[in-house]
């Protein structure tokens, strides 16, 4: 791939208005983040409730999740020091997001400013990295995938076009112009090296990654009553759920 194709994002009157994406992509992830997690979501154009419960099971969830994320990033191969590499860990967010629901994105989320700390690079970049993390990583796959099982042609697909493709692409954008925004790197270097960079980590891992740990991990999550959706499915059903 010549990272060089990408530049043009960074110049002229196209990075401006791609600066202008970037506050409300910010702006939309914080008020995701704040719907989701205060129990609602969102069902087209309404808020409807999301039967999230946090109780010892969801806390316990995002927990774990996040101590895994940290723990795996001494396993990143630095492509650029400071700023961005390959890591197994980056290819959980989607999965643990369409296995746990809110509780997954939390903990996936959330541990991206450790992740930094462990990685070395804490920042103000971090920000964007915990912002966007929730937003296309987690939010986009847990709003879209619909079956992660990989039992068939369909279900592999729709993964691998949302978490493999479609959130990467919008997270290298965004990546790139909040390094553009605060003047850590000249904005045709943002674009011209992160984005491929960013694409290849998430998209090869993703692509390794996510049948290696779904396949197996799918029926088991279900038949520890973990699956975000099932749980969702008996909550409706509680007489306590209006």
């Amino acid at each position: 791939m010549n990272i060089e194709q990408f530049n043009f994002l960074g110049q002229g009157s196209l990075f401006d208005i791609q600066q202008v994406l970037l506050l409300i992509a910010a702006v939309v992830a914080v008020v995701t983040m704040v719907i989701e997690i205060g129990g609602r979501t969102t069902k087209g154009f309404s808020l409807v409730p999301n039967l999230v419960r946090w109780d010892a099971r969801s806390v316990s969830t995002a927990a774990i999740v996040g101590a895994i994320s940290v723990a795996l990033q001494p396993l990143q191969i630095v492509l650029i020091p400071g700023v961005s590499g390959i890591s197994p860990s980056k290819a959980l967010a989607p999965i643990f997001s369409v296995l746990f629901g809110v509780p997954g994105m939390v903990g996936a989320a959330f541990s991206m400013p450790f992740q930094d700390l462990v990685g070395g690079w804490f920042g103000v970049s971090s920000l964007g990295g915990f912002l966007f993390t929730w937003l296309a990583l987690c939010w986009l796959p847990y709003k879209m995938v619909r079956d992660p099982s990989f039992r068939n042609m369909n279900s592999a697909l729709r993964y691998y076009g949302i978490a493999a493709i479609l959130a990467p692409v919008i997270f290298s954008l965004l990546i790139a112009n909040t390094l553009g925004f605060f003047k850590l790197m000249a904005p045709e270097a943002a674009f011209g090296i992160l984005i491929p960079t960013i694409m290849w980590n998430h998209g090869l891992t993703a692509l390794v990654i996510a049948p290696a740990l779904l396949v197996p991990l799918f029926p088991r999550v279900q038949a520890w009553g973990l699956y975000w959706r099932d749980r969702v499915d008996t909550a409706a059903e509680s007489p306590e759920i209006t």
